[in-house]
């Protein structure tokens, strides 16, 4: 399924998806909330299926307020949804199965096709390799991302990615490309209104720098190189701040590390924060030092703000912003190279404003939640069409 032809779909036939994404949480429940939003549209109706525990991490805000049918489990390994999930699927009576993810879950949907009591293809989409979240998980990571490809070539009838990156991920991998749809985030165009944050609140002045970061604090995100950097930075501009918006494992480890760098009283934790957009307006300069990202939600809200941005050349970070034109973009693992971004951004704040502005010019032309849910209702109609022609084919 190569690209999307829109000429070629029929835009008025009704279609069903059964969207099913085990957990809510980061940016697969975002992208699964935002995809609820086709029931606004004619024509085509999306039932989603929520599994959820009392114990996991859950963006409860997306959850209540797009109003998802929350199933409650027990943890990984209860499977007591399974049947009231097909008795939702029958009466239903859906012309795709949707899930979200990799391996786990092509195997819910490999298991929920065995119980329905009638043909039910199946596509994915696809929102990056597995990143163990937790050393304990570690070992675990290897097989999931050496899985999740061959279960999409052998039992998927295809795979939304949410950048080219993730789509040349699995081709390398043996999933053929006509399988596999690109279709990026989007975000609302208009970003929430709310309460400004007050610079006196963190005992900052209207004259101090704020480099902001809004983050899971976990390895992956390549925090400790950016505190790393930010002595060099701190030494040429001392009225710079900066600010770390999330919470993780590794919040007392970076806070360790800010005492060992002297830079304690310019760094400010202030833990998992509801009202992101506040921040977003709060922040000088956006900075992203991930090692690994796919399509980074979090950078997309950055360009909707016309925040300068620094950001680390992975994965899909280039497909959004791009070097010189809409952003600085610098290498992973690199402190140095941080904070030289860092100190440009400031040094140079014509090049910010442009940086800024292209950047919020580019979020309005391709990443916004229309653009998004007009190329995903056209990859779902043109699903529709390959499982009939597919089925036709069969009963021939």
């Amino acid at each position: 399924m190569g690209g999307l032809d829109n000429q070629s779909i029929e835009q008025l036939q009704p279609i069903k998806v059964f969207s099913l994404v085990n957990g809510f949480h980061g940016g697969v429940a975002k992208y699964t909330a935002m995809l609820s939003l086709l029931n606004e549209r004619d024509n085509i109706e999306l039932q989603t299926v929520v599994l959820n525990c009392p114990e996991w991490i859950c963006n409860r805000a997306d959850l209540d307020s797009y109003d998802l049918d929350e199933m409650m489990i027990r943890g990984r390994f209860d499977f007591s949804w399974i049947d009231p999930c097909v008795e939702r699927i029958n009466r239903f009576s859906p012309d795709l199965l949707l899930v979200h993810g990799g391996c786990v879950a092509s195997g819910f949907a490999w298991l929920l096709q065995r119980k329905v009591k009638r043909h039910l293809p199946y596509v994915s989409s696809y929102h990056g390799f597995y990143t163990a979240p937790s050393p304990s998980k570690k070992l675990i990571q290897p097989i999931r991302n050496w899985l999740t490809p061959k279960m999409y070539q052998r039992r998927t009838l295809s795979v939304v990615a949410v950048a080219e990156f993730c789509k040349q991920y699995l081709i390398d991998r043996g999933v053929d490309a006509d399988k596999i749809t690109v279709v990026h985030n989007g975000i609302d165009a208009i970003a929430p209104s709310c309460e400004s944050i007050q610079r006196s609140s963190l005992g900052l002045k209207d004259d101090d720098i704020i480099i902001g970061v809004i983050s899971r604090l976990d390895p992956v995100k390549g925090l400790s190189y950016l505190i790393d950097a930010f002595p060099s930075v701190l030494k040429r501009h001392p009225k710079v701040h900066l600010v770390m918006v999330g919470d993780g494992d590794c919040t007392e480890q970076l806070k360790q590390q800010c005492q060992q760098l002297g830079i304690a009283s310019n760094v400010h934790f202030v833990g998992y924060q509801h009202n992101i957009q506040a921040w977003y307006e709060f922040f000088d300069i956006f900075a992203l030092p991930s090692l690994a990202e796919f399509h980074s939600i979090a950078l997309l809200e950055a360009m909707r703000a016309g925040k300068a941005i620094v950001s680390t050349d992975v994965g899909g970070n280039t497909e959004s912003v791009r070097d010189e034109k809409e952003a600085l973009i610098v290498p992973s693992k690199n402190a140095e190279a941080l904070g030289n971004a860092l100190g440009r951004m400031i040094e140079d704040p014509a090049m910010a404003r442009r940086l800024s502005e292209a950047a919020k010019q580019r979020f309005d032309q391709y990443f916004t939640i229309d653009h998004m849910l007009d190329q995903t209702e056209a990859w779902l109609r043109k699903c529709v069409q390959l499982a009939k022609s597919q089925q036709t084919q069969c009963s021939e």
